[in-house]
């Protein structure tokens, strides 16, 4: 059996027109000007690379910053936004994601850029089929199917930002003591 487990990295700046990710751009932003006075009360580096070059434990900046999305992201119930299998469905979900300050300036919220990086489960690949990969669908099983099958999906990995983060061929005939 052969598992892959995807990444999915969804930038997100001034120019965003979906209603979540224009929430995040706006209460990161926010955040972020907030939690940087910790660093620099006087105001004195508005950028965030010259806060960081000043400031190297400004690093923490991703991580406080982060939490201002958190309910935003939980909104998004475990779904990868944008990845969508060929029936345009978004079905691959996440199990933890990260997040990080691309740019910033402390006045300017059209210079806030942040992303988001996604990782999915562990998700059976079954078979590749030109730039699509045949991929069992995660949804809970139904009792009523016939043992042994599954839903499957096909997801384009040509889609933008879609990254395989890792693989792993399990042989079904080992065992471990």
């Amino acid at each position: 059996m052969r598992t892959i487990q995807f990444s999915y990295k969804k930038i997100i700046d001034h120019q965003s027109s979906v209603h979540w990710e224009k929430k995040v751009h706006q209460t990161t932003h926010r955040e972020y000007f907030m939690q940087s006075q910790f660093y620099d009360p006087k105001g004195e580096f508005p950028f965030f690379i010259d806060l960081l070059k000043e400031f190297p434990q400004a690093e923490k900046l991703h991580y406080l910053v982060s939490t201002a999305a958190f309910g935003i992201i939980r909104d998004l119930k475990g779904i990868i936004p944008d990845i969508v299998n060929k029936q345009g469905e978004n079905s691959i979900h996440f199990e933890h994601y990260r997040f990080e300050i691309i740019r910033s300036h402390i006045h300017d919220q059209s210079q806030h850029m942040v992303a988001l990086y996604f990782y999915s489960a562990n998700i059976k690949w079954l078979e590749t089929m030109g730039t699509h990969l045949l991929l069992e669908k995660q949804e809970e099983p139904n009792p009523l199917e016939q043992p042994g099958t599954f839903k499957t999906q096909l997801i384009d990995i040509t889609q933008v930002h879609l990254n395989i983060h890792s693989y792993q061929n399990i042989n079904e005939n080992a065992y471990t003591i």
